[in-house]
């Protein structure tokens, strides 16, 4: 029996599942970046769709649970793959990088928009699809992310202290 290869089987996968929907895909995080831990770390991947297909979408989340039992790592139930439509992308950053958020609290699109900025523009690997499409929201995704960091740092630097440490320290019990 042949070692399982995430590399081939994901790009296998996506290209199974979603066939001509997949605008791109890939695998980051810290699995992409070398830093994951078995049994700590989930897998991170994003998928960019032309139409989103909760059928479709369960196949892959159906792969995705195998793998991560396979592989020994961490399933992240909130957070398990991104899927998302390649217009709402591309609005939705473009919407993004004009209206900033400018302290630590944000909406849940704006978390979201944040999350698919710095998925497009990490480290990735397994890529497959588009990769035209791929580097132009990456292009996109490094100056909103890179605003939006000096923007969060200005907030925070002007802080009393007390405020400061109420806004960047979090406990967990």
């Amino acid at each position: 029996m042949s070692e399982f290869s995430l590399d081939k089987e994901f790009k296998k996968s996506a290209l199974e599942v979603f066939s001509s929907n997949l605008v791109f895909a890939f695998i980051c995080g810290s699995y992409a970046s070398s830093s994951a831990v078995k049994g700590n770390s989930d897998i991170d991947m994003f998928l960019c769709l032309k139409k989103r297909d909760l059928k479709e979408e369960i196949k892959f989340k159906n792969w995705y649970l195998k793998v991560h039992g396979l592989l020994g790592y961490r399933f992240d139930d909130t957070f398990f793959c991104e899927f998302v439509e390649l217009d709402y992308l591309k609005k939705s950053l473009d919407i993004f990088k004009e209206n900033l958020p400018s302290k630590t609290t944000v909406s849940k699109k704006e978390y979201d928009n944040l999350v698919w900025a710095g998925m497009l523009s990490g480290k990735s690997m397994s890529f497959v699809g588009n990769k035209e499409e791929y580097i132009n929201l990456k292009g996109v995704s490094e100056p909103i992310l890179l605003a939006c960091r000096k923007k969060v740092s200005k907030y925070l630097c002007n802080l009393p202290n007390d405020l400061f440490l109420k806004e960047v320290i979090k406990y967990e019990s």
